[in-house]
């Protein structure tokens, strides 16, 4: 099986075809003679209702993410977008120092975002978790004081600690 050498474009997914033929959507990066990721990559992480993309967006050496990587909201028709999470990679591809990390299953009824430190990809100290609905549109989310759907602690090795404040686990904003 070959290995993918130069530039790729992401041009399409499932179902933003038809947006990409009336606003051309663009993503990607280049691989290197080995066939890893090298450079600044745009990666397609989630479609959401109303066509708006979730967007990855960072640079990789040698295959692995390094340096900041930000999460982007873009409404395909409109070209608004919004930047909901972010942190650094070490030259290790690790999670270190402040984060806004995407909720695991996010989607259009959960849009929770966990903000907190990183050590060694490790979450440690004090977590919030916010919502992206409660962020004013288009605006960075750490320029904007939001409402605290959540909070508690981990300790240095990761595990939760103390009393936790969390939505519950089939929670869905309307």
């Amino acid at each position: 099986m070959g290995k993918r050498t130069g530039e790729w474009k992401i041009i399409s997914q499932n179902s933003v075809l038809y947006f990409i033929i009336n606003n051309p959507f663009r993503g990607g990066g280049s691989y290197d003679t080995n066939g890893l990721k090298n450079g600044k990559w745009t990666q397609l992480k989630d479609i959401l209702q109303g066509g708006v993309l979730i967007l990855e967006i960072g640079e990789y050496q040698n295959g692995i993410k390094t340096g900041l990587w930000i999460v982007k909201w873009v409404e395909i028709l409109t070209k608004n977008n919004k930047i909901i999470g972010s942190g650094n990679y070490d030259n290790m591809g690790i999670k270190q120092g402040m984060w806004q990390d995407l909720i695991e299953d996010f989607c259009e009824q959960n849009q929770l975002i966990y903000k907190g430190a990183y050590k060694d990809g490790i979450r440690i100290d004090e977590w919030v978790i916010q919502s992206s609905k409660d962020f004013p549109k288009f605006c960075h989310i750490s320029q904007t004081r939001t409402k605290v759907r959540g909070s508690g602690q981990y300790d240095q090795k990761g595990r939760k600690i103390g009393q936790w404040n969390e939505p519950c686990k089939n929670y869905q904003q309307f």
